[in-house]
């Protein structure tokens, strides 16, 4: 077998029939899939810190699914702008 291998898969040699005949194993082996978990046990951990986060601003926000939170907003008399009363 050549050092380092393929990317998907590795060719094994099988000696107990007639000595020429190969097996071809397909699948992610060695560093590659222990790279894989990793990336993918990262983009878990950033989707659930994320979603925490997030609902975290909606419970500081104060907001719901009634109104936009506690806070009104009003048009102001002037040009159309908007004020903020808590």
């Amino acid at each position: 077998m050549l050092r380092g291998g393929s990317l998907a898969s590795d060719w094994v040699e099988d000696t107990a029939c007639h000595g020429t005949a190969y097996n071809f194993r397909v699948g992610i082996y060695g560093w590659r899939k222990r790279c894989l978990y990793l990336l993918i046990l990262g983009l878990l951990v950033m989707v659930i810190v994320n979603l925490a986060l997030t609902l975290w601003v909606l419970k500081v926000m104060e907001f719901s699914s009634v109104s936009f939170s506690k806070s009104e907003y009003t048009l102001g008399k002037r040009n159309g702008a908007v004020s903020l009363r808590p």
